[in-house]
């Protein structure tokens, strides 16, 4: 984004095409990138990263199997005092489970279930 702007010096962006752009690299794996676009994000002037931002991320990180960043990232969208859906969960549970950490995918899944905010979906079940 930062390029366009200083090429075209007119292109705005929100929040929702920071999320597109997340998501997209978040499919092809590119976590390094889709760090960098968070960051770039998080210090744009009048742009704060919601809830989808961070679910993305995480998501991000579950592809590549991260379950670190996955729960590092979950533990600083919940300081930020959003609720996570399904999707967020869901991810952790891929993270963990590509490193077959089969305890803590159901530990996760039980979370989930014992939250009472939050039913499982085909997200988490799947």
């Amino acid at each position: 984004f930062r390029y366009i702007q200083s090429k075209t010096g007119n292109a705005t962006t929100n929040i929702f095409v920071y999320n597109v752009l997340l998501s997209a690299l978040s499919k092809s794996e590119a976590v390094a990138q889709c760090r960098e676009v968070f960051e770039e994000a998080e210090a744009a002037r009048g742009i704060t990263p919601d809830r989808v931002t961070y679910e993305t991320l995480i998501q991000a990180y579950a592809h590549v199997g991260d379950f670190g960043e996955a729960d590092a990232i979950f533990s600083r969208m919940l300081e930020k005092g959003f609720t996570p859906t399904d999707y967020a969960y869901a991810a952790r549970i891929k993270a963990h489970a590509k490193n077959h950490l089969w305890r803590e995918a159901v530990a996760i899944l039980r979370e989930v279930e014992e939250s009472g905010h939050l039913q499982p979906s085909v997200h988490v079940y799947n």
